[in-house]
């Protein structure tokens, strides 16, 4: 009864039960930070949803000796919501391009209309954003492709890719989860890249400026 072989035994019950509430216990874990995840997923919905329009008076195409800066016109629409903010999530898209008074080139039509808006990423990360602690976000316009020339029409490149823009928010109330987009900031560092067109094309180009926005009223969830 109580020689080796029973202690072993004993000591093998043991270990097992040991090993199942260890695994009990982990489970329980894994179970728990999902739903702590999944209860601190945040949402937003977009009101009014539906068309948007952004203007800027100055944006400025550069790379490698060329420089065309113009009035741009946006215009396209947002989804209603709500909709998961995380990396990827698409949100609108981008339907009408306008371009005017060009200075140091011209910026054809776009091409291959619409471009999809989708989040990049969120100011604070989206690992510490709470409904109240939004500041921006920075998204991503998927498709973008343009036609430009400069230089009298002698220099035509085609550049097609992803652009960006970092939208900042203003906050509407210290308790509140709604938020007002206070302006949209293209990106200098995001490059859009060359795709065909002379030799002098600059290879990559970046685009810089700032949107004055339509007034919508994002609330988190």
């Amino acid at each position: 009864m109580g020689g080796p072989e029973a202690v072993f035994k004993n000591r093998g019950f043991i270990m097992g039960e040991r090993l199942r509430a260890a695994l009990v216990v982990s489970t329980a874990l894994v179970a728990m930070a999902f739903a702590a995840s999944s209860a601190n997923a945040v949402e937003m919905s977009i009101s009014p949803a539906g068309a948007i329009s952004a203007a800027s008076s100055s944006l400025t195409f550069s790379g490698e000796g060329i420089s065309i800066i113009c009035a741009a016109t946006l215009s396209g629409t947002v989804a209603r919501g709500p909709i998961p903010v995380r990396a990827e999530a698409q949100y609108g898209e981008i339907t009408g391009v306008r371009w005017a008074e060009c200075s140091g080139g011209t910026i054809e039509r776009p091409l291959s209309l619409p471009w999809r808006i989708l989040i990049s990423r969120t100011l604070p990360a989206v690992e510490s954003l709470t409904t109240r602690n939004l500041t921006g976000i920075l998204s991503a316009l998927v498709g973008t492709a343009i036609n430009l020339s400069a230089f009298g029409g002698f220099v035509n490149c085609l550049y097609a890719g992803t652009a960006g823009g970092l939208a900042s928010f203003t906050h509407t109330g210290r308790e509140s989860t709604s938020y007002t987009v206070a302006a949209i900031r293209s990106l200098s560092e995001i490059t859009v890249p060359f795709i065909s067109g002379s030799g002098l094309c600059p290879r990559n180009g970046t685009f810089a400026g700032t949107f004055t926005f339509s007034t919508q009223t994002v609330t988190l969830s």
